[in-house]
């Protein structure tokens, strides 16, 4: 679960997966009880960059994606 941002697909292989390409930056995500501040499953060319989380539970969650960069 996530109380930011989450992107899910519906797919076992993220080659098949509609979702591509997906930049998530500049955010501040304050999460008030255990979930993930980001969510990303199944995506093929993910970039999270710059993004202040606060959170109780793992601040970036991703399951599954290609093509994944992530600067803090």
């Amino acid at each position: 679960t996530a109380a930011g941002i989450m992107v899910f697909a519906d797919s076992k292989v993220p080659d098949n997966c509609c979702i591509k390409n997906i930049t998530i930056e500049d955010n501040i995500i304050e999460v008030p009880y255990t979930a993930h501040g980001i969510y990303v499953r199944n995506v093929n060319g993910l970039r999270i960059a710059r993004n202040k989380i606060i959170s109780q539970d793992k601040p970036i969650f991703v399951s599954v994606c290609e093509n994944v960069s992530i600067e803090e």
